[in-house]
């Protein structure tokens, strides 16, 4: 049981779509298409050590991108 909706929609993100944990930390608002019911994955969230941020945004790990869709569970919850 998970108490944070921030954990909660991050778990139900990860479960309901498949995505790799780098995918669903570099989503925005602008990858979620509530029209039609699906997320764009066209980047993840990659850990870069000698950078003073600690972390970077990359294109996907095999450099393509995807529409995953989302199901009633999944969107209610993004609401």
């Amino acid at each position: 049981v998970v108490d944070n909706s921030m954990y909660k929609t991050f778990f139900t993100l990860l479960y309901f779509t498949w995505m790799r944990k780098g995918e669903v930390q570099s989503l925005n608002w602008y990858d979620i298409d509530f029209k039609n019911n699906v997320i764009i994955v066209n980047k993840t969230l990659s850990i870069k050590t000698n950078d003073s941020k600690g972390y970077k945004i990359t294109k996907t790990k095999n450099y393509k991108n995807r529409k995953v869709e989302m199901n009633k569970i999944l969107r209610e919850q993004l609401l």
